[in-house]
């Protein structure tokens, strides 16, 4: 039901049964879709490393992401501030591509600092960002 960007698409098609990792890894209650006039816009959500640290993921769609700009970051912000909170965390991380200059400023609007570059990081290869809220 989605159409990924390029680089979550990449990152997809190189790392075998990411879905079902995703699944496996994301605890119930920790996993959602957004969803605007009957559209799915992005599917998310979070990955217990350990006590106190999280990995959030997201996968947004490649339209509709586009016609719900707004509404999609005030959600996110409130959504990793809950995140936060609810399970006391001390850090929550997350990679971008960091070919994908879009989602790395989105990132830190969220209030995500970069701490720097992961060389030939991803599955395909790519560099990524570290960012993480504390």
């Amino acid at each position: 039901m989605i159409k990924m960007n390029e680089y979550d698409q990449r990152f997809y098609d190189t790392y075998p049964n990411y879905g079902q990792v995703v699944v496996q890894n994301s605890p119930p209650g920790q996993a959602f879709t957004g969803i605007v006039n009957g559209e799915v816009v992005c599917c998310f959500g979070f990955i217990r490393l350990w006590d106190g640290v999280y990995e959030a993921w997201l996968m947004p769609t490649t339209e509709n992401i586009r016609r719900s700009v707004v509404p999609f970051h005030r959600t996110s912000v409130r959504i990793f501030d809950y995140a936060m909170s609810k399970h006391s965390l001390k850090r929550l991380q997350i990679t971008v591509c960091s070919e994908n200059a879009l989602a790395l400023k989105w990132a830190e609007r969220c209030y995500f600092n970069n701490e720097g570059l992961l060389k030939n990081y991803g599955p395909e290869g790519a560099d990524y960002y570290m960012l993480a809220r504390y």
